[in-house]
């Protein structure tokens, strides 16, 4: 059978140690040609009856491949799955490889966007309890609303903001790939280099049941990194405000030093766990102290 010729690029990472790669795919006739970047070389794999390869099955070379997109001989496009939030994220912030989704006109005049994961948690600009707010809620669903803005971190290093929740999960394994979800997170993002492979984030969140300053590298890539500023349902409903001083906690979570972060993110996301919830976000800005 011969397929015809064409050529799309797709994103491949090796979320265990966030390896990526951009992957120029040609099909020449029943097999699939790939030359890849970082690789010893041009490989090729049969065709798959169905019309579709997955790229966890071509990518047996490399350990962990993860899925990021699938791609059909019949198509010069690649067809989305869904993709963690840790690597997306990242993402995000190197460059026009991801998806968007639509936010509204209000949010977008004061630059914000969103990005999809896993469906479309809903953001809006509200006034709560007195106090303008960005309102988030997620249905088992998870997107994330960005900032693609660089931030001078010998200027203004201390980042602060006001976050309130309505509810927490029911207590999943937060450091799993399966349980991977919290009712609020803040994301900063530092780019050395181009791709998402350059980049490291720090993920500050609120959990739902782990302690008060825990921290650990995440489920998905060790490039990111997820601290717990608040715990448990203590405090929902209540208005909390956080301050962290970022170039130090790159340097603690890390060991390296920063002097500017190219954005940062804000998130409700609950597509692991299938749950609903509901966060305000207020305040966000970097000041010298």
């Amino acid at each position: 059978m011969y397929l015809g010729f064409c050529k799309t690029q797709v994103i491949v990472a090796d979320l265990n140690s966030a390896f990526s790669n951009i992957v120029t795919m040609t099909c020449t006739g029943p097999a699939f040609h790939c030359d890849i970047a970082q690789s010893n070389g041009p490989r090729t794999w049969p065709d798959s009856p169905t019309g579709k390869v997955r790229l966890a099955t071509l990518f047996k070379p490399f350990d962990q491949a993860a899925v990021i997109r699938e791609w059909t001989p019949f198509t010069d496009k690649p067809l989305p799955t869904r993709l963690p939030a840790a690597f997306l994220i990242m993402c995000i912030l190197s460059g026009p490889l991801c998806a968007t989704s639509n936010v509204s006109a209000s949010l977008e005049k004061l630059g914000w966007k969103e990005r999809s994961f896993s469906g479309n948690s809903d953001y809006s600009l509200v006034e709560h309890q007195g106090t303008h707010a960005i309102r988030g809620h997620a249905n088992a669903s998870a997107s994330a609303l960005y900032r693609d803005k660089k931030t001078d971190l010998r200027k203004t290093p201390i980042l602060s903001w006001q976050w309130q929740i309505r509810n927490i999960f029911d207590n999943p394994d937060e450091r799993s790939r399966a349980g991977d979800d919290f009712p609020a997170r803040v994301y900063v993002v530092y780019k050395k280099g181009p791709f998402p492979w350059n980049t490291l984030a720090i993920n500050y969140v609120w959990s739902s049941g782990s302690s008060i300053g825990e921290h650990w590298g995440s489920a998905y890539t060790e490039k990111s990194h997820v601290v717990v500023l608040q715990s448990g349902e203590a405090k929902v409903g209540q208005w909390i405000t956080e301050k962290r001083d970022v170039a130090q906690d790159f340097r603690t979570y890390f060991g390296v030093d920063v002097s500017k972060i190219n954005g940062y993110a804000i998130m409700v996301d609950a597509d692991n766990t299938g749950a609903t919830a509901t966060t305000w976000f207020a305040d966000i800005r970097f000041d010298t102290q």
